[in-house]
């Protein structure tokens, strides 16, 4: 900041000429260096926040995939269970002599 502001001031005394130039060249190099450290400054923030991102990440996924290996777990015994039911329905629907039928007439005293 310095750096800069003794270059304007000498820019200020110099009305032409080589130093003229010098003078404005100090400047333009030291407004590179502020831009350069904004630059990084805000690289590193980005940085920051991505790691950050990545640890909550990281430390989150192994809870995740107890998640995943419950529920696949459940959907195979789920899964293996409803195997097991399907047999008795394999047979096809339940004759008129078969004990548990109900008539028609049984079913239909229901809704009145």
């Amino acid at each position: 900041m310095q750096i800069d502001q003794q270059a304007q001031a000498l820019t200020g005394l110099l009305k032409a000429g080589h130093e003229l130039g010098l003078a404005q060249d100090i400047q333009d190099r030291a407004t590179a260096i502020f831009e350069a450290c904004n630059f990084h400054d805000l690289t590193g923030q980005r940085l920051a926040k991505v790691a950050g991102t990545l640890k909550l990440v990281e430390d989150h996924l192994p809870r995740m995939m107890e998640i995943w290996s419950v529920i696949d777990r459940f959907n195979v015994e789920a899964a293996q269970s409803a195997a097991g039911h399907l047999d008795e329905l394999l047979n096809g629907p339940k004759l008129a002599g078969d004990n548990g039928h109900s008539t028609q007439d049984e079913i239909d005293q229901l809704f009145h």
